[in-house]
């Protein structure tokens, strides 16, 4: 009997860290520096006539300006703080660790969002991104001072704002989407987009739990942060 027991649980043991590496990679590929990039990418690649240059270089500009800003030096910034151990590692898994890497973050969210509004290249419904981002940060830096708020929750309670907003505020019901893997566009819905965001940001709360990085009410907690802090840059700015 000893024998079949220790197999189920080599297979349970396999699963749990499938699991594990599944969750981690989604945690890496969603993480919340990556998204303010990400939104440029899309709404290039739906709508490249909102902005004010239509051209490959025009546009890759753009794209490296948002990534430097909001990805390179936040990062690099963070990996200073860890080398002169003034946190305690990357993942900041600590509650007070965060506290450093979200203010330096803010300055360059800032930073951006001052270069952006008075842009005329850059359209409105991005400005509101990037300002619902930067409050995001400020939200969850205050919160944060409390209880281990979930960032990558947040940022997909944002991202579901901007989905509703995108395509019922500015009225774009459809787009078509060219993948960089297919030479026909395919269009889309915004009600499948909504699908799909909401997908996405279900699976990254479960990661984020299953991983035990937070628990359900941090999550939920995040959520709501970024749903709010894009709510009040609509009001704002719209």
């Amino acid at each position: 009997m000893a024998e079949p027991l220790n197999m189920e649980a080599d297979k349970q043991s396999i699963l749990s860290r499938l699991l594990a590496i599944f969750a981690k990679l989604v945690s890496v590929l969603v993480h919340p520096l990556w998204w303010p990039t990400f939104g440029l990418y899309i709404l290039l690649a739906l709508n490249p006539y909102l902005f004010g240059t239509n051209t490959t270089a025009g546009k890759s500009t753009l794209i490296l300006q948002v990534f430097m800003l909001t990805w390179v030096l936040p990062l690099l910034s963070i990996f200073l703080m860890r080398k002169l151990d003034m946190i305690k590692s990357m993942d900041l898994k600590n509650r007070l660790d965060r506290i450093g890497p979200y203010i330096i973050t803010m300055i360059f969210y800032l930073w951006l969002y001052v270069n952006i509004r008075r842009d005329p290249q850059v359209p409105l419904v991005y400005t509101i991104f990037v300002f619902g981002a930067l409050i995001t940060l400020i939200l969850v830096f205050i919160m944060n001072m409390f209880i281990k708020v979930s960032a990558h929750a947040a940022v997909m309670g944002g991202l579901i704002a901007m989905t509703w907003v995108t395509f019922n505020i500015f009225s774009h019901d459809h787009f078509s989407i060219t993948w960089p893997w297919k030479n026909e566009a395919d269009l889309l819905s915004w009600r499948e987009v909504l699908m799909l965001v909401l997908f996405v940001a279900g699976l990254v709360g479960t990661c984020r739990v299953y991983l035990k990085a937070h628990s359900l009410k941090e999550v939920y907690i995040g959520y709501g942060i970024g749903l709010i802090a894009q709510w009040i840059a609509f009001k704002f700015l719209f």
